[in-house]
C-alpha cells in the first residue's frame, strides 16, 4: 500500500494543479483533489482486514 501512495498522492496533486491551470477554476481543481483524496482508501484498507 505504501508503494501505491508514493505515486498516487503526488499524481493527484499534479492533476489538480494542471486542472486549475487549464480551466482557471479553483472549484473544479479542489473538487478533483477532494474526490481523489487517498485518505479514505488508506484508512479503509487496515480497517477492512482488522480482526473482529
Amino acid at each position: 500500500m505504501e508503494n501505491f501512495d508514493r505515486y498516487y498522492t503526488p499524481g493527484i496533486m499534479v492533476a489538480s494543479a494542471l486542472t486549475y491551470l487549464v480551466t482557471r477554476n479553483p472549484i473544479i481543481a479542489l473538487t478533483l483533489l477532494v474526490i481523489a483524496c487517498p485518505g479514505a482508501l488508506v484508512i479503509a484498507t487496515p480497517v477492512s482486514i482488522w480482526p473482529v
